[in-house]
């Protein structure tokens, strides 16, 4: 089993802020999206569509429980990251480790969703 990929659904500022976030800070694209009822976006890594996005009313800050701690995303180039982090002034928290090596990135999106971008061997 694989994981094919994330949706957000946002109200249209939020969703177009997100989107620009992503593009610009985890370097995903804007790609080819099938012609669904609602407005939205797909990026892309390459050839994968890894976050779906959807225009969407019915989705703001939850009000219930909400058990999703974060989504990762293997990426290598640490250094990169952390520069385009503070470029756009994004707090984060950076973690070492030694066994196996590997340094992990937590962060929000604009939507508040929490990420973690992780890389191995750097």
């Amino acid at each position: 089993m694989e994981l094919d990929h994330i949706n957000i659904s946002a109200p249209a500022a939020l969703l177009k802020v997100t989107k620009d976030f992503y593009c610009e800070i985890l370097q995903l694209n804007v790609g080819l999206r099938p012609n669904l009822s609602l407005p939205g976006y797909w990026l892309y890594s390459g050839d994968l569509a890894l976050v779906h996005m959807f225009e969407s009313d019915r989705h703001s800050v939850a009000e219930q429980l909400n058990c999703l701690d974060h989504v990762a995303f293997k990426m290598t180039n640490v250094d990169a990251l952390i520069k385009r982090l503070q470029d756009h002034n994004v707090e984060y928290i950076e973690k070492r480790r030694e066994t196996p090596k590997q340094t992990q990135i937590f962060f929000h999106d604009p939507a508040g969703i929490r990420l973690e971008a992780i890389f191995y061997g750097e």
